[in-house]
């Protein structure tokens, strides 16, 4: 691993801050992780690189430095680099679960997947699960032999076990003492690391016979999985791989590889693949922001139908939220971002602000045709007197994000989507309300008027114009 460590240590110091070495554990914590291994044929180096806005180098173009640096080290199968997750979503960009029932047919079907996926440009660093072991020594049981002299399977695997692991013979408690002591005997730590302590086992039989190991059962050296995995109920083997986004998206890269592999179960019965890792997270995603954005467009119209008394306003009102959506679209394009999950919660938040100056601009208007103003007068004194609040609204809103958004005097990499998809999407949706807005809502208002007989907004009628009835002069009864 020293080898590995002296290149690390090259990196400029404008981009390395600091890096680990583990030898024996590879992963995030090998207990937890999945996709995490021990053993001491394994380990990793953990490089903790500058903040991002203190480097010109982006994370995929230092691991690429990092590839070609390392491309002469020798003594290892294989060697990847893998780039921090951060969520949501997370999860390797491509990653497929292979289940079936026999470990040949996975294998097989992880080599052709492995082989297209490194045919495709742009995907780098993939990896398979279905590792062997280091090899094991199996205990093959004459079963015969083994009831011949009264044995079973249970007391050889418990004498087996006594030898390597040790068995409690028997507890002492010393004087005064609270807890008992438990005495465990086992061959010599010399012993335990040889094959020839196998030959020293001997088994007590019901009769209390000592039986050698090797009359009843005999040794084979075999190379297994290093771990089998279920899901399901059926064996797994994942296979995970990294893109660029420069060349190709994971989103992309996947449905290569789901189009590539879609006859897989008539090929192989019984044997599919799912697709996980962020593929999975997205889909998660989506089906959650379609369901809070639906929810949040209800109770935005909800709000404003009782605001206005009406069902047809709160749509023209609306029709800010579509508005900048374009300004999301041109924000990601211009800025090379691609759909994510602070993109989408953005959008929700984005669809409650906007609405802000729509509902300026067109409650006025009411309140001017209320007052007994023409349609056309009222939209136009209307876009004057209300043009400097939506100006300053917007501007304020967008100016406080725009740190954020750009990342000035520091940042998150994580809120930036969010910041620019508000900010962007603010700046356009109050153009379009204060130019598009008031021809949307003459034209329904000419349609309303055709199709009901009515405009949607009634004039008030003003009672303090009628004159007043005269009073009847009680001397004239009289």
């Amino acid at each position: 691993m020293r080898q590995f460590e002296e290149k690390v240590a090259k990196l400029p110091p404008e981009q390395l801050d600091a890096y680990t070495t583990e030898v024996g554990t590879i992963g995030e914590s090998w207990f937890f992780d999945p996709y995490g291994n021990q053993g001491s044929h394994v380990g990793q180096v953990t490089v903790f690189l500058t903040p991002y806005n203190q480097r010109r180098e982006n994370v995929s173009d230092i691991i690429e430095d990092l590839r070609e640096e390392t491309k002469g080290i020798e003594g290892f199968e294989k060697f990847y680099f893998e780039k921090q997750q951060g969520g949501p979503p997370v999860g390797k960009p491509i990653a497929v679960r292979i289940r079936g029932e026999k470990f040949s047919v996975l294998e097989e079907i992880s080599e052709k997947i492995f082989t297209f996926l490194n045919g495709i440009k742009g995907v780098s660093d993939i990896t398979s699960d279905y590792e062997t072991g280091r090899g094991e020594i199996r205990i093959e049981i004459d079963q015969e032999m083994a009831a011949k002299v009264s044995l079973s399977v249970e007391d050889i695997a418990q004498s087996v076990r006594n030898a390597f692991r040790g068995g409690v013979a028997t507890s002492i408690k010393p004087v005064k003492a609270e807890e008992e002591i438990d005495v465990r005997v086992r061959f010599p730590e010399e012993f335990r690391d040889k094959r020839v302590a196998f030959d020293k086992i001997v088994i007590p039989n019901k009769s209390g016979n000592l039986i050698p190991l090797s009359k009843v059962a005999s040794l084979q050296e075999k190379v297994s999985m290093a771990r089998i995995k279920h899901l399901d109920g059926k064996r797994v083997v994942d296979v995970r791989a990294d893109v660029d986004n420069e060349n190709i998206t994971s989103f992309e890269a996947n449905k290569i590889l789901a189009e590539k592999f879609k006859d897989l179960p008539k090929d192989h019965p019984g044997y599919s693949i799912e697709f996980s890792g962020e593929q999975e997270e997205n889909i998660k995603s989506i089906k959650s922001f379609i369901k809070a954005f639906v929810l949040a467009l209800f109770l935005i119209f909800m709000i404003l139908a009782a605001n206005f008394n009406s069902l047809i306003q709160p749509l023209v009102v609306m029709l800010a939220i579509p508005f900048g959506l374009i300004g999301v679209i041109w924000a990601f394009l211009f800025h090379g971002y691609n759909l994510s999950f602070f993109m989408m919660m953005g959008i929700v938040g984005l669809s409650g602000i906007v609405v802000n100056d729509s509902i300026v601009l067109v409650e006025f208007i009411n309140n001017l045709r209320r007052k007994g103003v023409d349609r056309r007068d009222s939209i136009v004194h209307a876009g004057q007197l209300r043009l400097r609040p939506v100006l300053l609204t917007t501007i304020t809103t967008s100016l406080g994000l725009t740190p954020t958004a750009y990342g000035i005097w520091g940042g998150d990499p994580f809120l930036r989507p969010m910041a620019l998809t508000i900010v962007w999407g603010l700046v356009c949706a109050t153009v379009l309300t204060l130019v598009v807005l008031p021809c949307v809502y003459a034209i329904i208002d000419d349609f309303t008027l055709k199709v009901s007989g009515h405009a949607t907004v009634s004039k008030r009628v003003n009672n303090n114009n009628k004159k007043p009835k005269k009073k009847k002069n009680d001397n004239n009864r009289k």
